[in-house]
């Protein structure tokens, strides 16, 4: 069985799920920035059949601005090279709880 949210209070620090609940806490929160700033954009995920992955992608006007989470800010890995090959033009950034507040503020 999967480790349930529900009643699980452990200390971050024991937490298995803490990159999950990071991305989760982190595309929430940009949501609420983009309503709050009135901002009219697209939201995905992206993921190739390879799975490789981006965690969240936002489309403004055509822009695209792509979010790798990383709950720990030494964390190897950054934005998938399939998409960065596949959309040359997309801003990528990888958020961290170091650096979040730049793209929630």
């Amino acid at each position: 069985m999967r480790n349930a949210v529900i009643n699980h209070f452990n200390p971050v620090s024991l937490r298995l799920d803490i990159g999950q609940l990071w991305e989760n806490w982190f595309i929430t929160e940009r949501l609420k920035y983009n309503s709050y700033k009135e901002k009219l954009v697209s939201r995905f995920f992206w993921r190739t059949l390879a799975q490789q992955e981006v965690d969240y992608v936002e489309d403004t006007n055509g822009k695209l601005t792509a979010f790798e989470c990383k709950w720990n800010p030494k964390a190897k890995g950054g934005v998938s090279r399939a998409f960065s090959n596949a959309y040359e033009e997309a801003e990528t950034h990888i958020v961290h709880r170091d650096n979040a507040e730049k793209y929630l503020l």
